[in-house]
């Protein structure tokens, strides 16, 4: 309030000297001719001084003298005669210019107050880090447009959409990067490299999930190239979050102990590792020292096929929390895991389900704990729980109402202790509804709805929800075969298209 006070007056100041003679107004001058006279007799004098100086004769400046006396005494009448003042006639009024003085006021005062909004606003400092992102992001939706200019006469293109999806990948725009992969596999790409980075921008669209589609691409990465560290790396984290944590840690320490001790993505498993040793209620163990740092010169890193998705740059979720709120109960310490292990199996049983009935009453006094309820969920899942393992995913689920994964996980979980050939559960179907309503082409959703209207006699329908993940698939992922097989057990054909579902 000070601020614009302080304008107002400062903006009062300056006007004043321009509006004040305008509002006072002014008085008439003198006639024209008084000022003619002076002219002409200061002309007379100029006259005589070029004579006195030689520069015209007497008889030159006759001629000129006699034609400036003229106009002098031509001048006379329209001059104030300077010796009767009792005879000058009266004053004119003062002139005034109100309109031009509110205008100018106007004028300067918007003006000013316009150009401070201008040039005083915070948001228009430029900040050159900002700056230099805006550019490196326009530079890349620049070289998006080329590409599509580029696929766009040369459709067959495998180097072409590889370079898109990679693109898309960087500008975070997942679905376009997987549809860009799945296009220059269709066209024959099959390279160990596409493979992993497909199945990285299928984790990082889950949000860090590995779901069942990226856990299969790795291990055909694995299958050709068995020491691929990117297969490794997500395939150690998909058994952690099917509630193996013992399993993540040691495939992860197995895979930190043969990288270089200076490798940048060490950083990220140590995270990942503390994050599965507190799900597992144990102190986080140490990473293997690893192997000795790259010497310089030789190209540094992780070995081939390391992860590049460390962190929020892919998508990736935050990492667990290391540390407990302080009224949450703490894991147990290395020596009672020690003492745990050498426990019948009943006691050792009944400890972990203390400690996640401890986790649960918790969780009920603080229900917005996202981590909290997806570590009980994945807690009930090792204990072979799987209704309570669902209660707690469903409870987790609108806290994070965009990440299809959560309630994914709760479907899971039903299907887990049951055969392939018993019916899915209403509940499980349930979910899957509920998920159809905003993820309609989401691959598992289309799967089990339609196994569902298989076994319910539906095939059209049955055949339309796998029609829809079939196109969605490249013909030569893992899982495009099983949907092959699927569709043709219900007498259908590989043409048909997409019709959609129902």
């Amino acid at each position: 309030m000070i601020l614009p006070l302080l304008l107002a007056v400062l903006a009062f100041v300056v006007l004043l000297p321009i509006v004040l003679p305008l509002l006072r107004g002014t008085r008439a001058g003198q006639g024209r001719g008084v000022f003619d006279q002076a002219v002409y007799r200061d002309q007379l004098r100029e006259l005589d001084r070029d004579i006195a100086r030689g520069l015209l004769s007497e008889t030159e400046a006759h001629a000129a003298r006699l034609e400036i006396q003229r106009r002098l005494l031509a001048a006379a009448p329209a001059a104030m005669p300077a010796a009767a003042p009792a005879a000058m006639p009266a004053a004119d009024p003062p002139r005034q210019a109100p309109v031009l003085a509110l205008s100018i006021a106007a004028l300067v005062s918007i003006g000013s107050v316009a150009l401070y909004g201008v040039l005083s606003e915070p948001t228009r400092l430029v900040d050159p880090s900002a700056a230099a992102a805006r550019e490196q992001q326009a530079e890349i939706e620049r070289l998006v447009a080329r590409l599509k200019e580029r696929l766009a006469a040369d459709p067959t293109s495998q180097e072409g959409w590889r370079l898109y999806a990679r693109t898309s990948a960087a500008l975070a725009d997942w679905d376009t990067a997987i549809s860009a992969y799945q296009r220059a596999m269709t066209l024959g790409d099959g390279t160990v490299d596409t493979l992993a980075a497909y199945g990285e921008v299928l984790v990082a669209r889950a949000r860090g999930t590995v779901i069942p589609l990226a856990r299969e691409t790795f291990r055909t990465v694995l299958a050709r190239e068995p020491d691929n560290g990117m297969a490794r790396f997500y395939l150690a984290i998909a058994a952690g979050q099917d509630g193996q944590p013992a399993e993540a840690i040691r495939g992860l320490q197995v895979l930190a102990a043969e990288m270089p001790a200076d490798a940048p993505v060490r950083a990220e498993i140590a995270r990942r590792v503390a994050g599965f040793a507190q799900e597992a209620g144990m102190a986080p163990p140490a990473l293997p020292p690893g192997q000795p740092p790259v010497p310089p010169g030789a190209p540094p890193g992780a070995p081939p096929g390391a992860p590049l998705a460390a962190g929020p740059r892919a998508g990736m979720p935050a990492a667990p929390p290391t540390g407990a709120p302080a009224n949450a109960p703490r894991g147990p310490d290395q020596a009672t895991i020690d003492a745990a292990a050498s426990m019948p199996a009943a006691d050792r049983t009944q400890m972990i389900r203390g400690m996640v009935a401890r986790l649960a009453e918790r969780l009920e006094q603080e229900p917005n704990d996202l981590d909290g309820w997806l570590r009980l969920g994945q807690s009930w899942m090792v204990l072979n729980e799987p209704e309570k393992a669902a209660d707690a995913y469903e409870r987790a689920a609108p806290l994070r109402a965009e990440d299809v994964t959560i309630p994914l996980r709760a479907v899971e979980a039903l299907l887990k202790a049951r055969a392939v050939s018993d019916p899915l559960p209403p509940r499980a179907i349930a979910i899957l509804r509920r998920i159809e309503t905003t993820r309609p082409d989401e691959p598992a959703v289309l799967w089990y709805l339609g196994l569902v209207a298989a076994r319910e006699g539906q095939k059209d329908t049955a055949l339309a929800y796998w029609r829809r993940l079939r196109d969605g698939l490249p013909p030569d992922a893992p899982d495009a075969g099983m949907v092959r097989q699927a569709i043709e057990a219900l007498g259908g054909t590989q043409g048909g298209g997409n019709p959609g579902a129902r």
